[in-house]
């Protein structure tokens, strides 16, 4: 079959067409990476006041391709967990393996090697397992057994390459595919400017079946692009730490922030109407549309857990048009009347009014002493802009108050997972002190974890309570009134009473 005609329809498994009921979740399920569409974390299902673990199964240990080996951690090799009709299931990056686990007991139920890394939660959708992998395919599972029912081939092309001694397809999948309206939505490739730009598919769950496709890509800015043209105009802005003519008129626009016409791929999100793919959006039928929408998008990548100072996430419409400065300061200072007016943080979380998240403190080493590395904050949810024109997310401050706060606390623990459960944040990460001796314990593990419940309402600290190993990054979702953290020492543990 030639490459061009795998890329056009699925391939029948031995489950195809043949479902099995796995059985009725207890309490809301979290079927998906962060929950939701919408990429939320937060549901309505509710916590006891206090939690005990329930039970913990080792994925990984010395032994294990998801162990630790040598000179290297296994920090990120777990995904989110994704809990529903008593299953549990999670990927172990690197082993290239996906598990089931009984959510009531921790005991294995199925485990499925697809042919390369699952980078991020699979999604469940009634009785079937979908995930993308870096193979150039989307898989589906019967969610009771784990056996194929079908899988697709999203990449233009049958080409290889070698990532982190791996080999992958040169058009990649993440391994979270969006369900929203009875559609799955994924991306194949890295960006819109390599490699013949991204693969963007709707296809019928149930079947495999192509709904709606389109392939988004844009061309590499022109030699001296953007510096003939109004030259004067442009320079009279530039500012401290400034770039060139190409920021403001070039199709790459030259530096991180200001998102343009070009994109990279990262975990698709939607808000029941669009399709979003980082900054940008698409109607259900993968038609680009210039009005941008609030969403949550990061400036690097939403499952990347590197911390990186100038990475964030945000809740807005990813407008960041060109400002006179481009380096992270900017974010929390603002420049010359301009600031990043909608929430951002190291890790966000949201209902329908409200944004919950986590930002770095900027103080002195006597202020950190006493209260903390870090500061979470809740504020309103910005709300879909009106008329034609959408709201940039760097914009003048025109009479608004800024930081769009309604209250802060001091967070002194180093957050690596926050999702939201009723009334309550649930917080889980490391101690943000640091042994000068050994100073990556904090980060390889060596300190254990913490695990705590907040109060959504003013952050009041509820309860707490140390963990063996901190979660993975983002590695922490709740189901059925109990919390379930996958763990850097390879391990899930379900939290309870």
């Amino acid at each position: 079959m030639s490459s061009r005609a795998r890329a056009q329809s699925s391939v029948k498994g031995p489950a195809y067409g043949k479902p099995a009921d796995v059985g009725p979740s207890r309490g809301a399920p979290w079927t998906t990476y962060r929950g939701d569409a919408a990429r939320s974390g937060a549901t309505e299902d509710s916590l006891p006041d206090s939690l005990e673990p329930c039970w913990k199964v080792e994925l990984g240990g010395p032994d294990s391709p998801v162990g630790k080996v040598p000179g290297y951690t296994v920090a990120g090799k777990l995904t989110q967990p994704v809990v529903a009709s008593g299953r549990v299931v999670v990927s172990a990056v690197e082993a290239n393996t996906v598990y089931a686990l009984d959510a009531e007991s921790g005991k294995r139920a199925w485990t499925f090697m697809p042919g390369g890394r699952v980078d991020s939660s699979p999604t469940i959708h009634r009785e079937q397992v979908l995930f993308g992998c870096v193979d150039g395919h989307v898989y589906c599972l019967r969610l009771s057994d784990g056996v194929l029912d079908w899988k697709f081939f999203a990449a233009p092309a049958d080409r290889k390459t070698i990532v982190l001694d791996q080999v992958e397809s040169v058009w990649p999948v993440h391994g979270s595919v969006l369900v929203q309206d009875d559609v799955a939505y994924f991306a194949a490739g890295r960006s819109s400017w390599l490699d013949g730009g991204i693969m963007l598919y709707a296809v019928e769950p149930v079947s495999g079946r192509i709904l709606h496709k389109s392939q988004y890509r844009t061309d590499h800015p022109k030699f001296r692009e953007g510096k003939d043209d109004d030259v004067e105009k442009y320079a009279t802005k530039f500012a401290q730490n400034a770039t060139d003519y190409k920021t403001f008129k070039a199709s790459d626009r030259s530096d991180g922030f200001s998102m343009a016409e070009g994109a990279a791929t990262d975990v698709m999100v939607g808000d029941g109407r669009s399709v979003f793919m980082k900054h940008l959006r698409f109607d259900k039928n993968l038609v680009r549309q210039r009005k941008m929408m609030p969403h949550l998008f990061s400036t690097s990548r939403l499952i990347d857990g590197v911390e990186n100072h100038r990475s964030h996430w945000v809740f807005g419409t990813g407008d960041f048009s060109r400002m006179s400065v481009a380096y992270s300061w900017i974010t929390y200072k603002g420049n010359r009347g301009w600031n990043l007016m909608v929430p951002h943080g190291i890790l966000l979380t949201f209902d329908d009014e409200t944004v919950w998240g986590v930002r770095r403190h900027h103080l002195s080493k006597w202020q950190i002493d006493n209260r903390g590395r870090y500061l979470l904050f809740a504020e309103s949810r910005p709300k879909p802009s009106q008329g034609e024109k959408h709201l940039r997310d760097f914009r003048q401050n025109q009479g608004e108050t800024f930081p769009m706060f309604a209250w802060t606390a001091a967070m002194p623990i180093r957050p690596r997972a926050m999702v939201k459960a009723g009334g309550r944040l649930v917080v889980a990460g490391t101690t943000d002190q640091f042994d000068e001796e050994d100073p990556y314990a904090v980060y390889e593990g060596g300190k254990g974890g913490i695990l705590c419940l907040l109060s959504a309402a003013d952050g009041e600290n509820l309860f707490e309570c140390p963990i063996d190993s901190p979660p993975v990054w983002d590695g922490v979702s709740i189901a059925g009134g109990k919390v379930y953290v996958s763990s850097i020492d390879g391990s899930v543990t379900c939290w309870g009473r």
